[in-house]
């Protein structure tokens, strides 16, 4: 899950499973992986964004593109002056494309809520 935010550090943190068990809980058929890829295709094709930028946001290398070895151990900088402007911008893509979408939320909700209580091992409520 999310754990709050620590003193004096920026944002908080989401455990490695948290985004697996959220997305598993959507009434989509999604995945991690899924999400990487529409990031890695749509970033280049529809935002023109450089591979090398989205090579840090994907490979889970903080800050450093994939093949530079050197500075993936021995540089502490986590390159949010280039990784900020991009997430922005696929922020604002998918927000878009979202707006445009036809679905009905009360009934997303109540599927997500569902689901999630089931993963906790809990009986589904019925909400009116």
């Amino acid at each position: 899950g999310m754990r709050p935010r620590r003193a004096g550090a920026p944002v908080g943190y989401l455990s490695e499973s948290a985004l697996t068990h959220l997305l598993a809980a959507l009434p989509v058929d999604a995945s991690p992986h899924d999400l990487r890829r529409a990031l890695r295709s749509h970033g280049r094709r529809a935002l023109g964004l450089a591979p090398s930028v989205l090579d840090m946001i994907i490979d889970h290398a903080e800050g450093v593109a994939s093949g530079n070895v050197s500075e993936r151990h021995y540089v502490d900088d986590d390159r949010m002056d280039l990784k900020r402007p991009a997430m922005r911008a696929w922020w604002d893509l998918v927000e878009e494309h979202a707006g445009k979408a036809k679905f009905d939320l009360d009934e997303v909700r109540a599927g997500f809520l569902a689901a999630r209580a089931r993963q906790k091992g809990r009986e589904p409520t019925v909400q009116t």
